[in-house]
């Protein structure tokens, strides 16, 4: 094990001690009815992906939701992950570096019930993004879906030869949240699943090590060339940290479920519907009775 990675490893280490003092109780989710307006750190959660650090890659990014109320259910993010000038490997033949800076747009939602008030979906369309399900089998399971943007920089060279330059990519992000532990301070951690897919354009040109020189050369010109089909772009299996005293469990709920008076104001809405449509029939009626009367004097 070299010096960097153990430095690294002690990171880490202190990271999970501040951060994870004290393990508390499993989270449960909030049935409730009420709207409550979160403060502002308890809109910021700090996340990271466990499947860059498994490449030695220190990565962190920052989550705020858009609104400060329970049933919110849009959130922005932005993360970093950077490893340069790391020692090479294999005298000069092996090694990874790379900068990249990701910014994300989240819409979480969680399935809900078909019933009397949540009727199921008839358009093709709709039925195929409906969050409404017959069977709910995964009730405290939150799912994410949005879109994405991310630059990165990178120099890689695993074989004779290697490849540098920038790329960038904008796609889309689909993922689920899992709810871990709520510590004793009010904070949380949750799983984070996910993976993104979109778009890469890549400027990249190519080099070899020349062992005579001890140097490296440039063998081919790199240009800005666009994958002319989608591909994936990144996978996480990740953690997410959140502030204060209001988890997952408690956010991104739909309005209808947490605003009791946006519930009465539908449901007004909703009765006074039946009511006019029924008066429209009897109405109707009448008048066809009174046509029929007249026509026949």
């Amino acid at each position: 094990m070299t010096k960097t990675t153990k430095n690294w490893l002690y990171a880490i280490f202190l990271i999970i001690a501040v951060l994870f003092p004290q393990i508390g109780k499993a989270q449960i989710f909030e049935s409730r009815t009420g709207v409550d307006t979160l403060t502002f750190a308890e809109r910021i959660s700090l996340r990271t992906n466990a499947v860059d650090w498994t490449l030695l890659t220190p990565n962190l990014g920052v989550e705020f939701d858009v609104k400060s109320t329970n049933w919110n259910r849009w959130a922005v993010g932005l993360t970093l992950k950077t490893k340069w000038n790391t020692p090479a490997t294999f005298k000069n033949r092996v090694f990874y570096n790379i900068t990249e800076v990701r910014a994300d747009f989240r819409n979480y939602w969680r399935t809900r019930q078909i019933n009397n008030k949540v009727p199921a979906h008839t358009g093709f369309i709709d039925r195929l993004f409906s969050c409404r399900r017959r069977v709910v089998k995964h009730p405290k399971t939150t799912y994410y879906r949005g879109a994405y943007m991310s630059f990165s920089d990178f120099s890689i060279k695993f074989g004779r030869e290697g490849h540098q330059g920038k790329a960038l990519s904008a796609g889309i992000t689909y993922g689920i949240i899992k709810p871990l532990y709520a510590f004793r301070t009010g904070n949380t951690l949750d799983l984070d699943l996910g993976f993104d897919a979109g778009f890469v354009a890549v400027n990249s040109e190519k080099f070899t090590y020349n062992r005579a020189d001890n140097c490296y050369t440039r063998t081919k010109q790199g240009s800005w060339k666009v994958v002319p089909f989608p591909m994936p772009t990144a996978a996480r299996v990740g953690f997410v940290y959140r502030f204060g005293s209001y988890p997952i469990t408690k956010k991104y709920r739909w309005r209808y479920d947490a605003d009791a008076q946006y519930q009465y104001r539908i449901d007004s809405i909703a009765n006074q519907r039946v009511v006019d449509a029924i008066n429209k029939h009897n109405r109707d009626s009448v008048e066809s009775v009174i046509y029929l009367i007249s026509a026949t004097l």
